[in-house]
Order: structure tokens, then C-alpha cells, then sequence
């Protein structure tokens, strides 16, 4: 499949991956990392300080990711796939910096993350970060995944059947408010969310309530992550 504009949060090695997979087949392609000596800068020849002024081709962006998310959607620039390649969980990160902006305050919440965590099965636990409300799934817990897996039923690892994640998370339950983007394959071990759900789901986000709590994740069928988090107007 063919895309007008992608974009990678992160330039390491899934970055990179994911953007030697787009550079043929999307007519811009933005990659965003802080380090300007990160692996994508090697495959980019253009750095692009100016966001207005990348709109073709492939270009490497200097700053934070989740923040140039939130600034390029206020503008009404929705990439049609968002590839998460940067540490932890860079939905929640983009929904709390977007919350901040709106006179937020965005804090991980460790009650909501222990009601919630009972929900989950403790097969597909991978990590639990009470501080941070964060949640890591997986079906691989002690072997490396194959990286030309193309997420199929049957673990091409292990032979055995996988548990599907994503319904996992969609069913879990104390959120007031929760958004869980299902994460598809654009080549093999690259996985992107829908751009236009994620500027969706933000613009769902409650405006006028006081405080309410929040989760967000993205899952494929393999492996998720979840962050439980609280949000409280600010007041003056």
C-alpha cells in the first residue's frame, strides 16, 4: 500500500526499519528523534529544522517526538500512519502532552493500574511499572521474536497458539476514558496505528470535566502496552 505521509516516532533501529520499509511507497515520510546521531540520521541525508518546510519526501526531524505530534496535528497535518519507535508508550505520551496543552495536569495513576492489572492474564505479563501506571503484554516471554514475523495465529517461534492482546486491552475495564489503537503490520516487524483514529481519539478527549481517569495503548495481536493514567484541570 501506497500513503501520502508517514510518521516515525524515533529514530533507532525500529525507526529505521520502518523507514527503509516506507521511502518507496509514501510521498513524505518524517522521522522524529532527539539525537541527532541517532541510526536514521545515517540512512537521511536531510535534516529538516523547519517543520512547515517538510512536506516531500524523507526527512529527519531534531526534538521530541510526542511533541511534534501534538504540534503538527493542532495545524491540521494528520499523518495516515503513525509508527511508535520510541521508548515506552509514545501514544500516551502524545495524548498527555496534547492534555497539557489544554490546561491538563497528567499524572500515571497506580490505583486505576492495580484495579486494572487484575484483569489482565498473568501469562501475557510481561512488565508491570506501578510508578508510571504502565503495562507491557506479550505472547514472548523468554525468547526473541522472529523480525520478519507477520503476526500470525500460531507462534512461528514456539509452535504455540497465540493469545491475542489488543481485545485483551480493549476489554479492560475503570477507565473513564480509553483509547486502545490496534496496530497493523506495514511490512514485516514494522507496525503503524491509523494516523486520522489517533487525531480522533484525541479530539474525543473530555474538555470541560474537572477530572477523570485515562488509558491508553496500542496492542497487535502479539504484544500491547497500557498506561492508566489521571487527569485534572488546572486551575487560573
Amino acid at each position: 500500500m501506497e500513503y501520502n505521509f508517514a510518521l516515525v516516532l524515533g529514530g533507532g533501529k525500529f525507526g529505521t526499519l520502518a523507514f527503509k520499509a516506507l521511502v518507496r511507497r509514501c510521498r513524505r515520510v518524517v522521522v522524529v528523534d532527539k539525537d541527532p546521531n541517532c541510526l536514521a540520521s545515517k540512512a537521511l541525508r536531510m535534516v529538516c529544522s523547519d517543520p512547515s518546510k517538510c512536506e516531500i519526501g524523507a526527512r529527519l526531524v531534531l526534538g521530541d517526538a510526542a511533541a511534534y505530534a501534538a504540534e503538527i496535528m493542532r495545524r491540521g497535518k494528520i499523518p495516515e500512519i503513525i509508527i511508535p519507535a520510541i521508548p515506552g508508550n509514545s501514544m500516551a505520551m502524545l495524548f498527555a502532552r496534547w492534555l497539557s496543552e489544554m490546561g491538563f495536569s497528567v499524572a500515571p495513576d497506580p490505583e486505576l493500574f492495580e484495579r486494572a492489572s487484575v484483569e489482565v492474564p498473568k501469562d501475557v505479563v510481561l512488565l508491570e511499572d506501578k510508578k508510571f501506571g504502565t503495562m507491557v503484554l506479550s505472547n514472548a516471554k523468554g525468547f526473541t521474536c522472529n523480525p520478519r514475523c507477520d503476526g500470525p495465529e500460531i507462534c512461528p517461534v514456539t509452535g504455540e497458539k497465540i493469545t491475542p492482546i489488543y481485545p485483551i486491552l480493549t476489554n479492560i475495564g475503570f477507565c473513564d476514558h480509553r483509547s486502545i489503537f490496534g496496530s497493523t503490520l506495514i511490512d514485516r516487524g514494522v507496525g503503524a496505528v491509523d494516523g486520522n483514529e489517533v487525531y480522533s481519539e484525541i479530539m474525543r478527549l473530555p474538555r470541560d470535566r474537572e477530572n477523570y481517569t485515562l488509558c491508553v495503548g496500542t496492542a497487535c495481536n502479539c504484544h500491547g502496552i497500557v498506561t492508566f493514567m489521571r487527569c485534572s484541570k488546572q486551575q487560573g
